[in-house]
């Protein structure tokens, strides 16, 4: 079970019996919730999804996006969690987040998750975005193109292949 997916109740963590120290009772529980709730109520806006996706869990995303959360919920700097994931590579999350069709063109931030993959240097997850539908063609906040952000020949090429050349 992960993080109450299982049978043993939503957001029941004693059924990971995989969690080493686990609570196994109610009384045990008790002096935990507290911290619990002060850690998913952040205040900057960091929503428990773009903690998972910044840390590269995607179980634990897949498991959030199937139980509703937001998957462009942004925090106040405007980063989403698909903008994490692109920026640190985390490609199994952005598969995840992919499923459930997040926004793919400029954020509140100014960039997009095209422009922060480039920037990292992941030539897959500069692919996965491309062929989710993200367009080459948008400039970020500082008007670069993502093609302006890299001198990585492979990356480079992936993105020409998929402008738009009515665009140009």
């Amino acid at each position: 079970s992960l993080w109450g997916a299982g049978s043993a109740g939503e957001g029941d963590l004693r059924s990971a019996g995989s969690f080493p120290g686990a609570p196994v009772s109610e009384a045990q529980d008790a002096p935990r919730r507290p911290r619990v709730s002060r850690l998913l109520s952040s205040q900057d806006g960091t929503a428990p999804l773009w903690i998972a996706s910044q840390m590269g869990h995607s179980e634990v995303v897949r498991v959030m996006l199937l139980r509703g959360a937001e998957r462009d919920a942004a925090r106040k700097d405007g980063t989403t969690a698909l903008l994490k994931a692109a920026n640190n590579g985390y490609n199994d999350v952005i598969e995840e987040l992919l499923k459930f069709s997040p926004t793919l063109g400029i954020l509140k931030n100014g960039t997009s998750a095209l422009h922060a993959a480039v920037l990292s240097g992941n030539i897959k997850t500069v692919a996965l975005l491309l062929e989710a539908g993200a367009d080459p063609s948008l400039r970020n906040k500082a008007n670069e193109l993502p093609a302006e952000l890299t001198k990585n020949e492979r990356i480079l090429r992936l993105l020409r292949s998929k402008e738009d050349p009515r665009k140009n």
